[in-house]
């Protein structure tokens, strides 16, 4: 880990180059930031507020992360601006307005995430249906609401490949949305496999219990 180090406030900053992180030690313990996280941070900053940092600073050091919070500082003094939804900044405009929209109206959708340059579903299966909540802070960023509302998972808003809605109907997916190639096969000890590019995803004791959890993982097929 690098020594570099800086001080603002209460905080101690530190470089892990190799892991590409910013540590950063406050009294109450010590949290991470990745620098690739940070410079999304400052474009959104950027954006909201209207101007930007000066960039001498080079990416990874001390210094660019008290540019970091001379801007977070800067954003404190304008909360009318910092109202709106914090989205990264290559999430498409069409799917920040359907978040906005889902949590504005309590409106329940299904997110599929995946490969943002390709269109590449990822087939994940979880913390991806349920309604649209946003964090507190100065950053508040879009959650999928546990089912009691009073917790949530932050979303993937830039990783979002497709949404439908809780009939399925597809509210808007990626221009170049696909699934993996799935197939099911009988597999060993008379079980059935759903196998995604030919890695087996999972085993079923029936032909018909896997092609129900291949139309779910496609968006065929709702969650119960």
């Amino acid at each position: 880990m690098s020594n570099n180090t800086h001080d603002t406030h209460d905080t101690h900053v530190s470089v892990d180059a190799e892991r590409r992180l910013y540590i950063i030690k406050h009294q109450a313990g010590f949290s991470c930031l990745g620098f690739d996280n940070l410079e999304e941070h400052l474009a959104v900053l950027q954006e909201r507020l209207g101007f930007s940092v000066e960039s001498d600073a080079p990416v990874g050091t001390p210094e660019r992360y008290a540019q970091y919070e001379q801007m977070l500082e800067e954003a404190g003094r304008h909360p009318k601006k910092m109202a709106a939804t914090w989205f990264k900044p290559k999430t498409p405009l069409k799917v920040r307005r359907i978040l906005e929209k889902a949590w504005r109206e309590d409106i329940t959708l299904r997110l599929f995430y995946g490969d943002s340059d390709t269109g590449r579903d990822w087939l994940e299966e979880n913390d991806t249906f349920g309604r649209i909540g946003r964090s507190g802070g100065l950053m508040k960023v879009p959650l999928l609401l546990s089912d009691s509302g009073r917790f949530g998972a932050p979303i993937l808003d830039d990783c979002i490949v497709k949404i439908q809605d809780e009939e399925g109907r597809v509210l808007w997916q990626h221009p170049k949305y696909h699934l993996p190639e799935m197939e099911i096969q009988k597999g060993p000890k008379n079980l059935w496999e759903l196998r995604v590019e030919g890695d087996v995803r999972a085993r079923f004791a029936s032909f018909g219990e896997a092609a129900a959890y291949a139309a779910f993982l496609s968006g065929e097929r709702y969650p119960d």
